[in-house]
């Protein structure tokens, strides 16, 4: 059987990589908190938008002017122009439904009246059928008024 080694006396002594774990954390909470506290998370993503802009700005000054760059400049200036288009056709149609209001109370009345129209010629139909038909009462036939 091995010999079981005894226990050390005194304190461990903490790797590396765990000395410089805990420092690295020390520092990244506080400032992380601290940043949060000066300004808010819109605040932030607002600045990081503006960081992004800033750096697209600064990337399309230092590019040279070539077929792809004036394609792309001519593609969103013409996508710009058709969004305009679209608005412009947007109003007008808004416009049209708006004068186009009162046609659909006209088309609500129409089919009111062309069903309140239908059922009064099938009312029709069914008394000058019932009309037609031989009684079978004698009593009714006796007291019938023919009005033709």
């Amino acid at each position: 059987m091995a010999k079981k080694s005894p226990p050390r006396k005194g304190r461990r002594r903490a790797s590396r990589s765990v000395v410089v774990g805990a420092i690295g954390l020390l520092v990244a909470v506080p400032t992380i908190g601290y940043s949060m506290y000066l300004d808010t998370p819109a605040g932030l993503a607002g600045s990081a938008q503006r960081l992004m802009a800033d750096a697209a700005v600064s990337m399309s000054a230092s590019v040279p002017a070539n077929p792809y760059n004036t394609l792309a400049s001519q593609l969103s200036a013409e996508q710009a122009q058709l969004d305009q288009r679209e608005a412009t056709l947007n109003a007008q149609e808004s416009a049209i439904n708006e004068q186009s209001a009162p046609a659909e109370d006209w088309t609500f009345a129409s089919l009111a009246l062309s069903i309140l129209l239908l059922i009064l010629v099938a009312l029709n139909f069914y008394f000058d059928m019932r009309r037609r038909r031989p009684r079978q009462d004698p009593l009714a036939q006796k007291f019938l008024v023919d009005l033709r």
